[in-house]
């Protein structure tokens, strides 16, 4: 099955084992070595019907392991996020609007809940609602098609409070899907997840990059925007504080496809402590990768980062934008951030790939998902550590999240 054909389902975010059912209080059994990550993990059938779950793997270096048979089955969907004490993890349905909290334990894997969202405006049609850990008695519940956002207790499973979400409808009915990006990035007490507008069917995004502040302390809800440009969706945050967002790779394959009807990507930055992008700093992608077939956002070691590309070298550009997005013809390229940002330079560590890049940081290391054209299978490169990047855990299908049980 080609890529292209199952790119909307992936857009939208981003198997056995024993579970016992459980009401209330986690368990205090201690934890498997062999389950110190849980993967969000999607699979498909030769029919093309697709199922979701929670795997486990002991590392995700190169030697790590996932055993298939050590599995939970997941409402078909869902997407796996941190939990809020160790060994446990929370799914947010793709079936139903709830929540529900997985515990961990050297006797198996317990399944607690639900927290239902049901008759409070929530839809899941378009994937289900993205769930973030803000501490061990907080997490919200974020459902941006609706408009709706709550607060709930992760441990108690119970409702705190709900609001509606003002200020992040889509700016014009010409992008009518939302999306939040896979990646939320934390400075101090406040949660950064950009949101982007797209008609996919249409191959055209809004020229309007917006970020998703929360403060996890007061629940204040800011709109970060700017409309230089469009389709941020990852971060990369320096040491000096600065973090610095570019429009995605799928905004370069729309370019490609229609360079008339969509904007040219773009570096932008949040200085250090501030809560608007620094009008002083703007970077056009295609002046550092020489195309504006490139975008998204990878953390290196020391200030670097990593881009991709489309190498018209290996295949002159189709017509559509599902050919481009899903062509193995994107070279991963590498630049330095900073107050100037270099051209970048090809990073021959990296096969040819798709234009798709699933950034996943993992215990203050960041990976590169590299997942094959056909879905069937993942390999992690580790890119914010040491000179070149390194191939690390492979495992089947492709994974929503990964999150760390330790």
């Amino acid at each position: 099955m080609p890529f292209h054909t199952l790119h909307p389902f992936f857009a939208m975010f981003a198997v056995a084992s024993l579970v016992a059912i459980g009401c209330s209080q986690p368990d205090e059994e201690g934890m498997p070595d062999d389950r110190r990550y849980v993967i969000s993990q999607i699979t498909f059938g030769p029919d093309g019907s697709f199922q979701s779950a929670a795997a486990f793997s002991n590392s995700l270096e190169a030697d790590g392991e996932v055993d298939p048979a050590d599995t939970v089955p997941l409402p078909t969907s869902s997407v796996v996020s941190k939990g809020p004490i160790p060994g446990s993890f929370l799914v947010s349905s793709g079936e139903t609007p709830e929540v529900f909290r997985y515990e961990v334990t050297e006797a198996g894997v317990n399944e607690f809940g639900p927290v239902s969202f049901a008759g409070r405006g929530v839809s899941v049609a378009a994937g289900p609602p993205t769930v973030l850990l803000a501490s061990e008695r907080k997490a919200y519940y974020l459902d941006l098609n609706s408009l709706r956002a709550f607060t709930f207790d992760p441990i108690e499973l119970v409702i705190l409070d709900e609001w509606t979400l003002e200020g992040f409808a889509s700016p014009s009915e010409m992008h009518p899907e939302v999306v939040l990006s896979t990646q939320v990035l934390r400075r101090n007490s406040d949660l950064l997840i950009p949101v982007l507008y797209r008609d996919i069917a249409n191959a055209t995004a809004a020229s309007l990059a917006r970020i998703l502040a929360i403060d996890t302390e007061t629940d204040e809800v800011q709109v970060i925007e700017d409309q230089r440009c469009g389709m941020l969706t990852f971060g990369v945050e320096l040491v000096n504080g600065d973090i610095y967002y570019a429009s995605d790779a799928q905004n370069g394959a729309f370019m490609l496809a229609r360079p008339d009807a969509n904007t040219p990507g773009c570096l932008l930055r949040l200085k250090d402590g501030e809560r608007s992008f620094d009008r002083d700093f703007f970077v056009s992608l295609a002046d550092v990768t020489g195309t504006e077939g490139s975008g998204s956002l990878l953390a290196g070691p020391d200030g670097t980062a990593y881009l991709v590309a489309y190498d018209d070298s290996v295949l002159p550009v189709p017509d559509a934008f599902s050919e481009i997005y899903g062509a193995s013809a994107w070279r991963t390229v590498r630049t330095t951030l900073g107050d100037t940002v270099e051209s970048a330079t090809p990073s021959n560590d990296f096969p040819l790939r798709s234009g798709a890049i699933a950034p996943i940081s993992v215990d203050g290391v960041t990976y590169d998902a590299q997942i094959s054209v056909y879905f069937d299978s993942t390999t992690l490169f580790i890119t914010s550590e040491g000179p070149v990047p390194q191939a690390g855990l492979t495992f089947s299908g492709f994974p929503a999240a990964i999150v760390s049980l330790q």
